[in-house]
């Protein structure tokens, strides 16, 4: 006795269907990981510039609209 065509075919829809949603979520992990690898990336670089910053300009606020640079207020320094 065997399952009929129609039935056999919705069978092998559901799995393909599966297959293909299993293959997709693992496409979208390794996007994922390149992502914040890529992240991790712009960081190092982000942080590593705002030492240089830092090292040229000393302890300021940087309008990052306008590129104005103001001393920082003592307030915001912490406290010992």
């Amino acid at each position: 006795m065997n399952i009929s065509e129609e039935q056999l075919q919705k069978l092998n829809e559901f799995i393909s269907s599966k297959e293909k949603t299993i293959l997709r979520i693992g496409e979208l992990e390794a996007l994922k990981h390149s992502t914040l690898h890529h992240l991790t990336e712009v960081d190092a670089l982000f942080n590593e510039f705002t030492k240089e910053l830092s090292d040229e300009f000393g302890d300021v606020d940087i309008d990052i609209k306008t590129g104005l640079i103001t001393p920082r207020d003592d307030k915001d320094k912490a406290v010992s």
